[in-house]
């Protein structure tokens, strides 16, 4: 969400100057950074690591991933085909019993069921909703690519399977602060 507000605030990068010494770029190199180790958090089976204080938001973890698809910024590395598989397995994973839900439709506090312990104190059955930040893909027209291309295994399925699978490789960037 960060990057979106700096979409705005720098015209998407056509405005050039550096706001609270951040920029458009860099954001959106550091988002398709995390979008690449958030699809190598998607387990084999559909699932991803449990942590974090966010965690009753669901599939929410998936909205870097989903606006990345969204706006078509996907890196190479990760194409669509592939995404689109990794997260539809999560979301299958997380909805398919329908045990997040109560009895008139809406979602419960909890992570995977209803786990009301895991709620913060300013978290409640609104916040909840961010889950949906994962179905932004949606917005899509049908024939676009990333519904069109063929499936493919995500990272962690194609390792676990035995399959080729690009190695991961750190990330630099430079780093300059200039203070006015």
């Amino acid at each position: 969400m960060y990057f979106e507000c700096l979409e705005v605030l720098t015209d998407r990068g056509k405005a050039r100057k550096e706001w609270a010494g951040c920029n458009y770029e860099r954001a959106l190199k550091r988002m398709q950074r995390y979008g690449m180790i958030l699809e190598r958090f998607i387990s084999p089976e559909g699932t991803f690591p449990v942590f974090g204080r966010s965690i009753t938001y669901r599939t929410g973890v998936l909205q870097p991933l989903a606006l990345l698809a969204w706006k078509d910024l996907l890196p190479e590395e990760l194409p669509g085909g592939q995404v689109r598989a990794g997260m539809t397995a999560v979301i299958t994973r997380m909805f398919g019993d329908n045990r997040n839900f109560n009895e008139k439709g809406f979602l419960t506090l909890g992570f995977n069921g209803y786990q009301p312990e895991t709620a913060n104190v300013y978290t409640n059955n609104g916040s909840l909703y961010l889950a949906t930040l994962a179905f932004l893909p949606l917005g899509l027209p049908a024939d676009h690519p990333f519904w069109t291309a063929p499936e493919e295994s995500w990272t962690s399925k194609k390792a676990w399977e035995g399959e080729g699978f690009p190695k991961d490789h750190s990330y630099y960037e430079k780093f300059h602060m200039h203070y006015d």
